[in-house]
């Protein structure tokens, strides 16, 4: 179901991957929608995947996918690309991005929070909805009738708007102008106590944003007139959009530049951009280090406090620079007044954010059944069930996942538990050379795991859930120790 109404062309949409692996996947799935001709508004599309695997962060991922943009428009002649002078990296940038429209939809990452969709990536996994396709809706085809329903600027005015992979927004975005001079945010209304895990905006009157907090206490939402008279605060949706002058200085800071073939360049890490040396070590977020940079009221001190506080590592020298460099640019935000963003980055959250793309109330709770052959009984509530073959009974305890199996006999899933199966290759199977040779046995990966668990942090530190209980704790009870794992 389209929750906008696509009225104008795209010039580029670019999905970043989180390695060459991945990116080769999502190229098929965009190839296959457009055989389909289900990408006719786009008119050209590209994957870029983090450079040698190493995570770029949001902000990282953006500036090398409007580097591919460049690319990818650098050969069309500009009329308007006059200059006085010997032009800068970026005012060429600038003129070669000017009036463009580019979506960029940040679908990279290990998935460790939502194992089951890690091998493919999450923004392909299907999703309830109409379609009119054979291929079956997935988060990615529901966020594009999103998205490329928001309105185009002014003619030669460019719009570049990126998004998380794993959220979607829902409201009517042909209302909403994502678009301006600088950076332009998109928010929604929720409590202070949900907002103090996200982005924050403290806005002025005329919509300007005076200052950007990343992940702010309740306290300091109120001490700072976040927090309006019902409670609630305005949260970044991960939503934004900037103009082509705006895009050109990411890449200018970054240390992009272009060569006298055309061919655009990158600082090696021991230049003497800090900004590039950061890039290439660990990249950068672009809430974080960029978004935390502007603002009415944002200073280097109030920047710097936001950034470390949220957890940055960029050495002070490429904070300062990012800081200089873009805190000139306005920045405002616009609310989506009548929408609501799900989230679909982890297993729990997959099981609430389905329910809630189901058309009737009275289906939410229901198990959702997505390209599955259930010829048995399904018994249970609350539960995301995909690509499996329902044989038997299956009876479900609550908030269950069950992803690629095959039940043949009565099967009993407790609440909380989620089981995915995957097929397996082992380096024999990959290295087989001889068409004679017998098939290998299948062999499949069976993984069990609790639908609050986390898969990333240490023992050391506490905090990992296994079987949603913290990991410290399942061990003791199975009289294991550190060693066992």
């Amino acid at each position: 179901m389209r929750e906008g109404l696509r009225t104008s062309e795209w010039d580029a949409l670019i999905l970043t991957a989180a390695n060459e692996q991945q990116a080769k996947l999502y190229r098929e799935a965009i190839e296959r929608r457009k055989s389909l001709d289900m990408l006719s508004d786009i008119r050209l599309t590209a994957v870029v995947p983090d450079p040698a695997g190493r995570r770029a962060g949001s902000a990282g991922g953006t500036v090398f996918a409007l580097a591919e943009a460049v690319k990818l428009f650098q050969h069309v002649e500009h009329d308007n690309r006059t200059f006085a002078v010997e032009p800068t990296p970026e005012q060429q940038f600038a003129s070669i991005l000017k009036g463009r429209r580019v979506l960029i939809i940040h679908a990279g990452g290990d998935s460790r929070r939502l194992p089951a969709y890690a091998p493919f990536g999450k923004i392909f996994m299907p999703v309830p909805g109409k379609n009119d396709s054979i291929e079956p809706p997935t988060l990615f085809d529901r966020q594009l009738d999103v998205y490329l329903s928001f309105p185009a600027p002014e003619k030669h005015a460019g719009q570049f708007i990126f998004a998380s992979g794993d959220v979607l927004l829902l409201c009517d975005s042909s209302r909403i102008e994502l678009y301006g001079d600088g950076l332009t945010g998109l928010a929604c209304h929720i409590a202070a106590e949900q907002a103090a895990e996200h982005g924050v905006f403290i806005t002025a009157t005329d919509g300007s944003v005076r200052q950007y907090l990343q992940k702010p206490a309740i306290r300091h939402q109120y001490e700072l007139s976040a927090v309006d008279e019902y409670g609630r605060s305005l949260v970044d949706s991960g939503l934004m959009a900037f103009d082509h002058d705006f895009a050109a200085r990411l890449l200018a800071v970054a240390g992009f530049s272009i060569a006298c073939d055309g061919t655009v360049l990158f600082a090696y890490p021991d230049s003497a951009n800090p900004v590039a040396g950061a890039l290439h070590c660990g990249g950068w977020d672009f809430y974080r280090e960029v978004a935390c940079a502007l603002g009415n009221e944002a200073t280097w001190h109030h920047y710097l406090s936001q950034v470390r506080n949220a957890g940055s590592n960029l050495p002070d020298a490429a904070l300062k620079a990012l800081f200089e460099s873009l805190h000139p640019f306005p920045f405002r935000v616009r609310v989506a007044h009548d929408g609501r963003f799900l989230h679909f980055g982890t297993t729990r959250r997959l099981i609430e954010s389905g329910g809630s793309l189901l058309e009737h109330p009275h289906e939410q709770s229901k198990p959702i059944i997505a390209n599955s052959l259930a010829n048995g009984i399904v018994c249970g509530s609350n539960a995301w069930i995909e690509g499996c073959s329902i044989k038997a009974e299956l009876t479900l305890g609550g908030s269950n996942l069950l992803v690629g199996a095959e039940i043949t006999r009565p099967t009993t899933l407790k609440s909380g538990i989620a089981v995915d199966v995957l097929p397996a290759r082992s380096e024999h199977d990959i290295d087989r050379t001889t068409d004679d040779s017998p098939p290998p046995p299948p062999r499949k990966f069976v993984r069990i795991y609790g639908v609050n668990d986390t898969f990333r942090g240490s023992l050391a530190e506490g905090g990992i859930m296994f079987l949603n209980r913290e990991l410290n704790a399942w061990l003791r009870a199975m009289h294991a120790e550190e060693r066992d794992l």
